[in-house]
């Protein structure tokens, strides 16, 4: 986590197409390697995630739509139309959930008594956005001199939103189910930012610990 990676080659099972095209981002991501040939490979029998991860008629349409040879951003957007128009996810399960969290979404905003779906519904629909920003342990002394400097700026929002977003600058984000079996500790009782053990180095990034691994 937290690395810019620059790969040579990616070797990837199918995903859906959004998902595919992000992840072929990280080859050449500085346009400084040669493309003359295929620097990505994509394997299509028996992918896991479908159902759990992707959408079962969003992984099928982006497999019928997939060719060989380079891809060009013409292509690239041709595939999101094939994948993602009204036209294609019409009778879809993914536009269907994406209709309830639209009503949901739009029924907190107008303050609707009546929701059309229930909280546990809810946290269904939205669990890939369902995210909290978090802080390896080891940058504690350096956020801790933020965290003062950020309380002493009251009154100062200019000040205070600098502060915050250096703060931010040692944090990344992570799937709330992922914290469970983690050791955390919120950094302050105003913001809901946590410390998070683990290894964290340049090189490989950040390696979590859960507290099972430390009994």
């Amino acid at each position: 986590m937290s690395l810019d990676l620059d790969a040579d080659y990616l070797f990837t099972e199918l995903s859906t197409a959004d998902s595919l095209i992000q992840r072929m981002g990280r080859c050449n991501r500085r346009g400084k390697k040669p493309t003359e040939k295929p620097n990505v490979f994509v394997f299509t029998d028996n992918c896991s995630g479908i159902g759990s991860v992707y959408y079962k008629d969003l992984h099928e349409k982006t497999l019928h739509n997939l060719k060989n040879g380079a891809w060009d951003w013409k292509f690239k957007w041709e595939l999101m139309e094939k994948v993602y128009s009204e036209d294609a996810l019409r009778n879809t399960k993914y536009l269907e959930n994406f209709n309830k969290a639209y009503r949901y979404i739009t029924n907190l905003w107008e303050g609707t008594d009546s929701l059309t779906i229930s909280k546990s519904q809810a946290k269904e629909l939205f669990r890939d956005i369902d995210a909290v920003q978090v802080i390896p342990k080891e940058f504690e002394e350096e956020v801790k001199g933020l965290l003062q400097k950020w309380e002493e700026a009251k009154g100062n929002l200019a000040e205070r939103v600098k502060l915050l977003s250096q703060i931010l600058e040692y944090s990344f984000s992570l799937p709330v189910w992922s914290l469970n079996k983690l050791e955390k500790q919120r950094i302050h009782d105003r913001l809901s930012i946590y410390y998070v053990e683990g290894n964290y180095s340049e090189d490989i990034g950040f390696e979590l610990i859960s507290s099972a691994d430390t009994e």
